[in-house]
């Protein structure tokens, strides 16, 4: 399951800052929605002038999710 699928199925609708983060990847055309990889994602957020609150949501979003064993599905 890719990172993205995985972010929205699990916390759009959740009122915290990783829910903010799965509501702005849902609205952003550009988001890179196949992807399992940290690094490319962080580079996307990072061209994208991501600002750091969203950049620790990432951080700490990607853990759980290789964590939830979700990266290998």
């Amino acid at each position: 399951m890719s990172f993205y699928d995985w972010l929205v199925k699990k916390y759009a609708g959740v009122d915290n800052w990783i829910g903010d983060l799965a509501e702005d990847a849902q609205r952003d055309r550009d988001f890179p929605r196949a992807l399992r990889d940290r690094e490319p994602i962080l580079r996307y957020l990072c061209m994208k002038h991501a600002c750091s609150g969203c950049l620790e949501a990432f951080k700490t979003a990607f853990r759980r999710y290789v964590k939830s064993g979700a990266a290998k599905q």
